[in-house]
Order: C-alpha cells, then structure tokens, then sequence
C-alpha cells in the first residue's frame, strides 16, 4: 500500500534544501574559520564541561545550519529536541548522527583535539 503523505514529503526537501546548504558550508569551509565574529558560547545550561562554541553559518525559514566548536574534554549536556530535529556531522569522524523530534542527545569530545561539528536543525 502506498502512502502519499504531502507534509513528509514537504519536511524531505526542506531537509534536502538544509542538507545543500550545509554540504556548500563544508566546501567553503575556510569561510566559516575566517568569519567567527557569530561565534558566541553555547549558554551554561548546555554544557556539561569544557567550552563549547556555536556559530551560525545560515538561518533560513525552516532550518538552521551552525558551526559548534568544542575544545578538548568539552561536552554538552544530554537535552530533549522538543521542537526541532537535529542532524549533525562531526567533522572529524565524518559521521552523521540524527536526534528526531522528541528524542534526546548528547555530545562529547574526550580528545586533547578541538572538534567541529556542523549542526543542521530544522522544523
């Protein structure tokens, strides 16, 4: 049986809008390091230990794409995407992770390296 559900189909491609966005943020990646005057710290409430950094790259209608900077043994705080899903890209793992609406995440970095992280959320 089929499903023709017209909101999924319209979250896709405001993800797919959000996903071009990011992967053009990666290629010019160099932009996002040259222009960290956005870059302000994650709020308090957030951060588990360590410092932890966000930049916003774009803000669009439907989504968000953020640059998140955490130096070495930083975490943040495991919270709850109430309103939004999260899809996030850890640069040096190049892995891609998921926290769907209503679900809940962490992040940690226990490495004496700085990671980066490109954070796409959206509605």
């Amino acid at each position: 049986m089929e499903v023709n559900n017209r909101k999924s189909c319209a979250a896709d491609v405001r993800m797919q809008d959000a996903m071009q966005t990011a992967a053009k943020a990666l290629e010019n990646a160099a932009f996002i390091f040259e222009n960290t005057s956005g870059m302000e710290s994650l709020p308090a409430n957030l951060v588990e230990r360590g410092e932890v950094f966000k930049t916003l790259v774009v803000e669009a209608k439907d989504y968000t794409v953020s640059l998140l900077t955490l130096l070495p043994n930083s975490a943040i705080k495991e919270h709850k995407h109430v309103d939004d899903q999260e899809w996030y890209f850890i640069v040096s793992e190049k892995t891609i992770k998921v926290c769907s609406k209503g679900d809940s995440h962490s992040l940690e970095n226990n490495t004496d390296d700085i990671m980066f992280v490109l954070s796409i959320k959206y509605n």
